[in-house]
């Protein structure tokens, strides 16, 4: 599971940072990013609950990953989303970077 998932989030990486590079764009690519983003964190998400969270900052990110692509793919809000996106992102790579 958790190579899935970080196949789909490289995949992700590499998709979003040269579209942006080479400002080129298609059809429906927001829709196929955030389908994309959907299935890492589905991904991640899962493989760290069977692993009982082993790693909390892997769950962070699939959660921000899941959370940030629903938001994209479905035009909804979620009250305070300027402030609790960052904030969840901001504690993903802490926890991340430290390896807990």
């Amino acid at each position: 599971m958790k190579y899935y998932g970080l196949l789909l989030l490289g995949i992700w990486l590499i998709t979003r940072s040269l579209l942006e590079l080479l400002n080129v764009h298609f059809s429906y690519d927001k829709i196929v990013l955030a389908c994309i983003a959907i299935a890492a964190g589905v991904f991640l998400s899962t493989h760290e609950l069977k692993e009982k969270l082993e790693s909390i900052g892997i769950l962070l990110l699939g959660i921000w990953l899941i959370i940030g692509a629903a938001i994209v793919l479905f035009k909804f809000t979620i009250p305070s989303s300027h402030l609790v996106m960052p904030i969840l992102a901001l504690l993903a790579g802490l926890l991340l970077i430290i390896r807990r």
